[in-house]
C-alpha cells in the first residue's frame, strides 16, 4: 500500500470513530474500536513514517503518550499543507484529543488536570472545560475533582457477579418465552 493512502486511511478512520459509534447507537464506542484495531492491522503490514500513522501507531500499540503528543504537533503542521485534509485539520486536531483522553482514562485511574491538559496540548482551565464537555457527552465515566485538579475515572468494569445475574435474568427470559411457545406447538 502507497504511504499516502495510509495517511488517508488513518485520517478517515480518526474522522469517523465517534460517528461511526453513534450511528451503530452504542455508547460503549464499540463499533469505533473495531475500525480502530482493522486500522492497526492494517498499519502493521505496511512501513509509513507519517505523523498521522505515527501518531496512531504511538498511542494505540505503543501507548507512548510523549511521543504520541510530539507526532500530534506534527500532525497540525502535516495537516494544514495537505491538499486533501486542510480543511479537516480542526476536526482531526479534536478528535485526536478525544483519542488520547480516551486512552489516557483507560490506563489512569486519577488523572491531574495540569497533566492532561499537557498531553492534549491546552492549557488547564481550556483542558478541564473540554473534559467536562466530553464527561457530559458520555463519552466516559469520569468526574472532576476541583478540589484536588483532577479527573477520576469510575469504576468501568462489571463485577463478575453482576454479570451471572444478567445472564440469568436473560436465561429465565429466553426460557419462559421457549415454554410458552412450545405450549402454543402441542395445544
Amino acid at each position: 500500500m502507497p504511504p499516502h493512502l495510509l495517511r488517508y486511511l488513518t485520517a478517515a478512520v480518526l474522522l469517523c470513530k465517534r460517528r461511526a459509534a453513534k450511528k451503530a447507537g452504542s455508547n460503549s464506542n464499540a463499533e469505533g474500536r473495531k475500525l480502530l484495531r482493522d486500522l492497526v492491522k492494517v498499519m502493521q503490514q505496511c512501513e509509513s513514517s507519517d505523523p498521522i500513522v505515527e501518531f496512531v501507531d504511538k498511542l494505540s500499540v505503543q501507548f507512548d503518550f510523549d511521543a504520541a503528543q510530539s507526532q500530534l504537533e506534527k500532525c497540525e503542521t502535516v495537516l494544514i499543507s495537505d491538499f486533501f485534509l486542510c480543511k479537516q485539520s480542526e476536526m482531526f486536531m479534536e478528535e485526536a484529543r478525544v483519542f488520547v483522553f480516551e486512552n489516557y482514562c483507560r490506563i489512569h485511574h486519577k488523572i491531574d488536570l495540569q497533566n492532561l491538559g499537557d498531553k492534549l496540548a491546552m492549557d488547564k482551565e481550556r483542558a478541564e472545560r473540554w473534559i467536562v464537555d466530553s464527561i457530559r457527552d458520555a463519552m466516559l465515566d469520569a468526574k472532576i475533582d476541583s478540589e484536588e485538579g483532577c479527573v477520576v475515572m469510575g469504576a468501568g468494569t462489571v463485577s463478575v457477579y453482576e454479570q451471572v445475574m444478567e445472564k440469568t435474568r436473560d436465561l429465565t427470559a429466553r426460557s419462559a418465552g421457549l415454554q410458552s411457545g412450545l405450549r402454543g406447538v402441542f395445544e
